[in-house]
């Protein structure tokens, strides 16, 4: 009996720590989503030619994303200026609706929301 539930606890732990990637195929999605479950935003990025993602959600509760993180990947190749890959990571916490906006850009450079690459996920945290 011990064994049976100690087997069912780690499928019920192992479905619990699940990671819904997003990638630029799902560019305008909306997303039904269990608190606590981490998101993965991935992009491609390419930051020697000085363009970089940046993100930024809605609302701004810091509450309703946790442990944010973004990390860059370098390419696969040994290949001068090929693109990497870019994610940002949050844990969806709070029940309620995130949009998570990110703009594809120069940093040095103002932000134009209207010209620049930009994609957007629309979260739905039950």
């Amino acid at each position: 009996m011990k064994k049976v539930l100690t087997a069912a606890l780690c499928v019920l732990l192992t479905a619990c720590a699940q990671t819904l990637t997003v990638t630029e195929r799902d560019d305008g999605k909306t997303f039904a989503v269990a608190r606590g479950t981490k998101v993965a935003v991935v992009l491609p990025e390419n930051p020697s030619t000085g363009y970089s993602w940046e993100f930024f959600f809605f609302p701004h509760d810091q509450t309703a994303l946790t442990d944010a993180a973004d990390r860059y990947a370098d390419p696969d190749t040994d290949l001068l200026g090929a693109p990497g890959t870019k994610e940002f990571s949050f844990t969806a916490a709070k029940t309620g609706v995130v949009t998570v906006t990110g703009y594809y850009y120069r940093p040095w450079e103002k932000l134009n929301e209207k010209t620049d690459k930009r994609v957007f996920f629309t979260f739905d945290v039950e």
